[in-house]
């Protein structure tokens, strides 16, 4: 009796046959925190796979970032050689007797001489050559027989050689013959996109029939072109880049 007393009653469960379920219900206890523990587990691997994939993404935006940076760079590296290189011819242009003052100096576009049209400079010559030494003439001063591939171009030319006025307006200009007949090149070997033949020019059809390679004159009077031997002498029309420069 006394015993019964000091000891809790503490009733059993007892299955259909009779069995006790107590370790079921523990065994049922420790499944549960086996399938918790699995799923913090996923949840962790995929959480960082999830880390690992943007991280991958982000690493190749990056590359391909700096990859479109990179294709920028050359035409950054030659616009910057550029103008360093205006700039030193500037400066060694500069007088140097007023370097001390340079309001006394005025920043131009073209050498003495060469007019600015266009964005381009270009010199009207007072001599005659032959084309081939007009060609080399114009090399000798950093330039090119004059190359017209638009009627803004043309135009302002022959404006520009009109205002310049005498009876003799007829030009040399970069178009030559080319290997093929009927086409005619640029003296930078660009084939010729617009033409501004004269009508009463047979001949730039079939060059390659005369004797002589044929060479192409700018009528600035009668605003076209003529095809004519190379050999014959006409002044001629020089053009060259801009280079800013100092001058008194």
């Amino acid at each position: 009796m006394e015993d019964a007393e000091n000891h809790t009653y503490k009733p059993a469960l007892y299955t259909t046959q009779g069995k006790q379920v107590t370790l079921v219900v523990k065994r049922g206890a420790e499944y549960v925190r086996s399938r918790t523990t699995i799923f913090l587990l996923v949840a962790l691997l995929a959480s960082v796979c999830a880390n690992i994939v943007l991280g991958v993404l982000l690493a190749n935006r990056s590359v391909l970032s700096v990859g479109m940076q990179s294709e920028e760079v050359p035409s950054l590296q030659k616009e910057l050689t550029r103008v360093r290189r205006d700039e030193k011819v500037s400066l060694d242009q500069a007088p140097a007797g007023n370097t001390s003052s340079p309001t006394n100096l005025t920043c131009t576009p073209c050498p003495e001489g060469w007019l600015y049209i266009d964005k381009k400079c270009y010199e009207f010559s007072e001599d005659k050559l032959d084309w081939y030494n007009s060609t080399d003439s114009c090399a000798s001063k950093g330039g090119h027989l004059a190359i017209l591939r638009t009627q803004k171009q043309h135009d302002s030319l022959q404006k520009e050689a009109n205002a310049i006025g005498g009876f003799d307006y007829h030009y040399w200009i970069g178009l030559s013959e080319a290997e093929t007949v009927g086409e005619w090149n640029w003296v930078d070997n660009t084939h010729v996109n617009k033409t501004f033949w004269s009508k009463w020019d047979k001949t730039y059809k079939h060059a390659h029939n005369a004797t002589e390679k044929m060479c192409v004159v700018f009528n600035t009077n009668g605003e076209s072109w003529h095809s004519v031997p190379c050999n014959y002498i006409y002044k001629r029309i020089c053009e060259k880049d801009v280079v800013w420069m100092y001058r008194e």
